[in-house]
C-alpha cells in the first residue's frame, strides 16, 4: 500500500503537507501510510477522495493476500 499511495499522490502533484490538508488526515498519519502502516479504513476513504482514486487503488489484492498469510 505505501508505494500506491506515495505513487497517486506524486501523479497528483501534491507534496505530504497538501494531501493532509485536501484530506484531513493528519501528516503524520499519511507518513505511517506511506510507510507501509496499516491504516484504518476511514483514513484510506479520504485519502482516496483527496486523490480522486478508489480503494482499490490504495489497495492491491497482492497486499491483502500477503496480509492474510
Amino acid at each position: 500500500m505505501k508505494n500506491e499511495i506515495r505513487a497517486l499522490r506524486k501523479v497528483a502533484e501534491l507534496t505530504q503537507i497538501e494531501l493532509s490538508e485536501k484530506s484531513g488526515v493528519s501528516l503524520p498519519t499519511i507518513r505511517r501510510a506511506e510507510a507501509g502502516e496499516v491504516i484504518s479504513v476511514p483514513v484510506l476513504v479520504k485519502l482516496a477522495k483527496a486523490l480522486k482514486c478508489t480503494l482499490n487503488d490504495l489497495i492491491p489484492c497482492t497486499d491483502y493476500q500477503e496480509q492474510a498469510s
